[in-house]
């Protein structure tokens, strides 16, 4: 009876070593986690899992050891560092699982962006179109309306011939700009916005006649135009062509900028429309304008305008365009002649513009070229005007006539040509 009492102390003795074991086996491992820097997270699902199993399995010794009394023969207390120890590891392991189930909660999207602002309306013409052609500083100009188109490859052929691949072409309503601009598409800016969308308003599908209402149109908007070519931040020069041009020489702009060396005071180079230029006209189919000054453009030519100042040719612009609102001069030239009679008055007013005479020998109006040249004056001129003759089929068989028309192509390639009235 003594030898089986013995052997059932004996059993509880060693089944209380074996549970203080563990339980301090869990007290080492708790206390060993403690003691990690508590900025180093459980990350993976197997470590969190393995840790929260440790936790479990020390709290059910725990718990078997409370309740072994039938076998120990009394309640059996952890120490009260052991369960505060327990405690926190319970606390952490339940932040822990919760910082885990904010992880793998579906994300929000992110908030939409802000609205785009509307845009505001670019600089016109627009300057990267500008500067991409631009060779030497400097574009050569032209305004069209689709009846011209034919004349208008006619010129720029001519231009290509020379290697003058620099300019830009101005359509005058929105027919036009989709017809040039499958043509040329890197040289077209859009339509003037003075225009309005339509631009026009009619298209002008059909030639326009000298002096014609059509004609006033096209030409009134060319003061207004060159005035925004001139106010660009790209400040370029510009050289002013009618369609009805044919170019013959690469000198042309070295000419022009050799004038302009002699005569430093020269804001624009014109040619007059007849022998004496006091009779009140002046042509405005081929000028050159040198790049206005950095201060007027700045200024946009707002100057006093007073009698005593220096007129640059933003201003000039603007008192030709004010001349042609007056609706009292038949066309553009007369207005041109205008302004320029205002600005003579001014201090260097007389030497703002340099004006070639008609029968200039490089750059002649149409009478003189086609009526009085010879063959090999013809040849030496730098720009060939078909101008004194009314009339695009006129112009047409003089050109023809002379060598001068080119057999444009593509025009002729477009879609629905009647759109445009007849080529």
């Amino acid at each position: 009876m003594i030898q089986k009492k013995t052997r059932k102390s004996s059993s509880n003795r060693r089944s209380v070593f074996q549970q203080g074991v563990r339980v301090g086996i869990a007290l080492i491992v708790i206390l060993a986690c403690m003691s990690i820097n508590t900025s180093i997270k459980l990350a993976s699902t197997a470590a969190d899992e393995s840790f929260a199993h440790l936790l479990a399995e020390a709290m059910e010794e725990s718990k078997a050891g409370d309740d072994g009394s039938e076998n120990s023969g009394g309640r059996h207390e952890s120490p009260p560092h052991e369960t505060k120890a327990l405690r926190k590891v319970e606390i952490k392991a339940r932040t822990q699982s919760r910082i885990k189930l904010q992880r793998n909660a579906p994300q929000l999207p992110p908030p939409p962006p802000p609205p785009t602002p509307p845009k505001e309306p670019g600089e016109w013409p627009e300057p990267d179109i500008l500067r991409n052609v631009a060779i030497d500083d400097t574009i050569v100009v032209f305004l069209t309306t689709c009846p011209y188109i034919d004349f208008l490859e006619n010129a720029l052929t001519s231009l290509e011939k020379i290697g003058y691949t620099n300019y830009v072409i101005v359509p005058l309503d929105s027919l036009t700009a989709s017809r040039v601009t499958q043509l040329w598409p890197e040289h077209v800016v859009s339509v003037p916005p003075l225009l309005g969308r339509r631009g026009t308003g009619a298209h002008l599908r059909r030639p326009a006649t000298f002096n014609s209402q059509a004609f006033k149109k096209i030409t009134s908007s060319r003061p207004h135009i060159l005035k925004a070519f001139m106010s660009s931040s790209t400040n370029l020069n510009v050289i002013y062509s009618d369609t009805d041009t044919v170019w013959q020489t690469p000198k042309i702009l070295p000419r022009f900028k050799e004038i302009v060396e002699q005569n430093p005071s020269t804001r624009m180079i014109a040619t007059s429309e007849v022998d004496e230029i006091d009779k009140g006209i002046m042509c405005s189919g081929l000028l050159y304008i040198p790049k206005a000054e950095a201060a007027e453009v700045a200024n946009q030519g707002n100057g006093s305008g007073g009698e005593n100042t220096d007129v640059g040719i933003i201003e000039f612009l603007s008192i030709w365009e004010a001349a042609m609102k007056t609706g009292k001069h038949l066309h553009d030239q007369e207005a041109m002649y205008d302004a320029y009679e205002q600005i003579r008055k001014r201090p260097n007013g007389a030497k703002f513009m340099h004006i070639l005479p008609l029968n200039d020998s490089q750059f002649p109006v149409g009478k003189p070229f086609f009526t009085e040249f010879t063959p090999q004056q013809r040849q030496n001129t730098y720009v060939v005007h078909n101008n004194w003759i009314m009339g695009k089929p006129a112009k047409r068989e003089r050109f023809n006539r002379f060598g001068y028309w080119i057999s444009p192509g593509k025009v002729y390639q477009l879609p629905n040509p009647e759109e445009c009235g007849a080529y």
